[in-house]
């Protein structure tokens, strides 16, 4: 990590890379969308395009997301690692999202454990 990386968009970046490490192509079948992140604590965006059976990591905005969600860094990183049940935090107010709620609640299936 450079020294002008913020630690937490480090945190936000291997989660998200640790998703589509993860990801189960036969869960997703048939879906096609953008899922942007704008992590907060430190500010930085990213997303991932799930596609033709494929999860692809990006970093920076996305013109057009099927859905955004907006968290802390760390708080989606302990979603990921299971440390922290994403519908409870959802429920909590950990995180926000724009766009999509159905595909929010499809996005558990796409990923195995411990993405």
């Amino acid at each position: 990590m450079s020294s002008t990386t913020p630690a937490g968009a480090n945190i936000g970046a291997q989660s998200l890379q640790a998703m589509c490490k993860a990801f189960l192509p036969t869960k997703a079948q048939g879906i096609s969308a953008v899922i942007q992140f704008n992590f907060t604590d430190p500010n930085s965006q990213h997303y991932l395009t799930i596609e033709n059976g494929a999860c692809t990591y990006q970093e920076g905005a996305h013109p057009s997301p099927k859905l955004t969600i907006i968290s802390p860094a760390d708080v989606w990183h302990k979603i990921t690692t299971g440390e922290l049940n994403g519908v409870s935090a959802f429920m909590s107010n950990k995180f926000r999202i724009q766009g999509d709620m159905g595909l929010m609640m499809k996005m558990q299936g796409f990923f195995g454990s411990n993405a």
